[in-house]
């Protein structure tokens, strides 16, 4: 027992703080990871996470082309296997020929291509902006002004069965229908500012919008119904699935730049357009850095009647820019959180398929071979995502906190792994929040799967990293858990506040008396308020009787035993008072104690939980008490005045504790309170005088009860005689 009577005390308490330096609680502490949001706090690189909680091989992102431009807005391809891509933000359009070979197909005058459609004879069309205009380009790439809708930008187009073309427009959200002649008049006029969703079904044109988030079925003679209200302000892409069921990618994020500012009227028109290159180029990247989100991004699956459900939302912060139909039947959805590919199914289950090579995927495409193209932005490419998996995938697991430093145990996993496939793990760990360069490298690869010993060595910190391989890219590992044993280095248990109740006394206090003592209450802490937790009970407490509470916690959260001891304030050893207590309160008999101050000492221990060799300890000594038993004394003096009134004097004194209150009686009626000559019971000797009402001639009892600060009680009297 640690205590004041060694004379190495402090000796001792210094080598058990070095001692320290190498013990460990014996509880075993596990970290589990086995969810989708636990999965997607780590890092990904070519891997998938699903919604189910498993993580497999990404597919495959092939690249197509770079572009050397900021954006691609938009993706076709025609018959013939060609892929389009038109861009940002100089206005060009690329054609990327099967055998890969990209050429530029045409250069607009206009700032943006943000639509393209091709028709049955491979004509290509291009909607502009900021000129509004649409663009035919012939398979053999002569292009010339189909339409020109005076409007700022084209959004959307789409074909009809009849090869008319419809294009939706901004910033004054109206819809144009041009015949295959160019010939061209306005087909329905929106209450939204852009309208930047079209698609075709059934003689119905389904169109959504920028501002307030409508979606509108049109019909064949430009009669519209407002068929949903999203709570977002955008509807970024309308999709039909082969059940003709209608599914909306809907966002209140902003896209990067998608309103170009109209050119200034000039004479001098590539000069300008040079100039204005620059505070272009800022707009694009003010609005990347600060989206402005207001809500979360969502897909509604929504029937005919404009019923709809909200299939799925998507994570924190994520905005969507694209979504077309997977060939599983899935929702192929392309996102601007560092350019993030998900695959949504129809019951609402998804997996964030892979992490894009650049910060957005801008423009998804469902080629007629069944091929996802995807357009990126910052910098603008063009992928091919396939079905087939990468040979090789990794996540990094987040940094996990041991809150202190732990030694590692064991690593475990629970995976399939179809023929071909394969998983590792690794491990490093440190002691700063943020992986970096002052923690261990990766350990060897763990490929037990039921447990194998971390290499990695004692750290507060520790991170995973999962391997997954195939050699077949029709299958993949999948990884379903990681659980890892770790055990905390021991940590001494603290005790913060130590509190001493004071007596109850031996007789009904009064109600003022009673709360004073509460609030009074001897209370030794580090700035520790009392509680009425503390308090509880104190007033049932048999005369006689004392009671300590304190507070004590464990960083280890190790359960805790405690002893208690005590000692005359004059004396130098502790005695042991009680052992082995394992609640945080103990009630004595103080009257097996002398009269006189005391002090007690407590002493915790986390041995519960770790082996006597392991084991530490902490101790915090009371403020001084008073135990007094002995009652307080008090003389009472008497004499009759004029008219029947007596007047009564006299003194109250203890040995230890000051006088706490004074009441009197006369021939045993009510007590009535006194006070004292200073008004104030703060001493161990009060003087005190009153005269009572007028008494009927004769002799009288007074009786004086006195009480002390220990609630010890005794009284006094005087017989005197009134007169009438």
């Amino acid at each position: 027992m640690m205590n004041y009577r060694r004379a190495g005390y402090f000796t001792l308490l210094c080598a058990l703080l070095v001692m320290t330096a190498t013990v460990w609680a014996v509880s075993t502490s596990y970290w589990e990871v086995r969810h989708q949001e636990q999965f997607n706090a780590g890092t990904p690189e070519n891997a998938s996470i699903h919604s189910d909680g498993r993580v497999t091989l990404g597919p495959k992102l092939d690249l197509l082309a770079d572009t050397g431009e900021p954006f691609v807005w938009c993706l076709a391809s025609d018959s013939r296997g060609n892929i389009y891509a038109g861009t940002g933000n100089n206005g060009k359009l690329f054609r990327i020929a099967r055998d890969g070979q990209m050429t530029l197909w045409y250069d607009s005058e206009d700032l943006e291509i943000l639509s393209l459609a091709v028709d049955r004879k491979d004509n290509l069309f291009a909607g502009t902006s900021p000129g509004g205009q649409i663009i035919k380009i012939s398979p053999g790439g002569e292009a010339k002004v189909f339409f020109s809708t005076e409007e700022d930008h084209i959004w959307s187009l789409v074909f009809d069965e009849q090869d008319n073309l419809f294009c939706g427009t901004g910033t004054e959200g109206k819809i144009f229908k041009v015949d295959p002649k160019g010939h061209g008049q306005l087909f329905y006029d929106s209450k939204e500012t852009n309208i930047t969703a079209l698609t075709w079904r059934k003689g119905y044109l389904y169109a959504g919008g920028e501002g307030n988030g409508l979606i509108y079925k049109i019909d064949s003679k430009g009669q519209g119904l407002m068929l949903f209200d999203a709570q977002e302000q955008e509807i970024r892409s309308l999709v039909f699935d082969s059940q003709g069921r209608l599914y909306a990618a809907a966002t209140s994020g902003e896209r990067p730049v998608r309103r170009p500012p109209k050119p200034e009227n000039t004479q001098q028109g590539q000069e300008a357009e040079s100039d204005e290159m620059p505070e272009m180029i800022g707009i694009f990247v003010d609005e990347m850095a600060a989206p402005g989100a207001e809500g979360p991004s969502a897909i509604y699956e929504i029937d005919g009647l404009g019923s709809a459900i909200t299939l799925w939302t998507a994570p924190e912060m994520t905005i969507l820019f694209s979504m077309v139909l997977g060939s599983e039947g899935d929702l192929i959805v392309g996102g601007g959180d560092e350019g993030r590919i998900y695959s949504v199914i129809p019951d609402g289950g998804w997996s964030m398929l892979l992490d894009g090579q650049e910060s957005e995927a801008l423009a998804l495409y469902s080629a007629q071979n069944g091929d996802i193209l995807v357009g990126t932005g910052n910098l603008g490419k063009v992928f091919r995502l396939r079905t087939d998996y990468v040979k090789e995938g990794t996540l990094e697991s987040e940094a996990h906190d041991a809150v202190f430093v732990a030694r590692w145990g064991r690593i475990s996993w629970e995976a399939s792994n179809p023929g071909g496939t394969r998983i590792s793990l690794q491990t490093r760990s440190g002691n700063s929040e943020v992986p970096d360069e002052t923690w261990s490298p990766w350990s060897r690869s763990y490929q037990e799967a039921g447990g194998q010993t971390i290499d990695s060595p004692p750290a507060r910190f520790i991170q995973w990293r999962a391997n997954l391989f195939t050699s077949k890219g029709s299958v993949t590992p999948a990884l379903q858990e990681v659980w890892l044993a770790y055990m905390q280095r021991n940590q001494a248990p603290q005790i913060k506040s130590i509190y001493v109740f004071p007596s109850p006394g031996k007789s009904v206090l009064g109600p003022n008396l009673s709360r004073r003592e509460k609030k009074n209450s001897y209370i030794s802490g580090q700035g520790e308020p009392s509680s009425g937790d503390f308090f509880r009970g104190q007033d049932e407490l048999v005369p006689g009787m004392r009671k300590a509470g304190w507070y004590a916690f464990d960083p280890n959260g190790d359960a805790l035993c405690y002893d208690l001891y005590f000692r005359g304030k004059e004396e130098q050893e502790w005695k042991l008072l009680k052992e082995d207590l394992r609640s945080t309160s103990y009630t004595w008999d103080s009257q097996s104690f002398p009269d006189g101050t005391y002090l007690l000492l407590l002493e915790v221990t986390d041995s519960p939980d770790n082996p006597e060799s392991q084991a530490l300890s902490a101790e915090k000594v009371s403020d001084p008490f008073v135990v007094d038993n002995t009652a307080p004394k008090v003389q009472v003096k008497g004499q009759a005045g004029e008219g029947g009134q007596c007047r009564v004097t006299g003194r109250a004194t203890d040995e230890l504790s000051p006088i706490a209150g004074l009441w009197y009686s006369v021939d045993a009626g009510d007590w009535k309170a006194l006070s004292v000559a200073d008004e104030v019971f703060d001493s161990p000797e009060e003087k005190f005088s009153f005269t009572t009402e007028s008494l009927s001639s004769g002799e009288h009892t007074i009786v004086v009860k006195v009480m002390d600060k220990a609630g010890n009680v005794s009284a006094g009297k005087t017989v005197v005689k009134a007169k009438k």
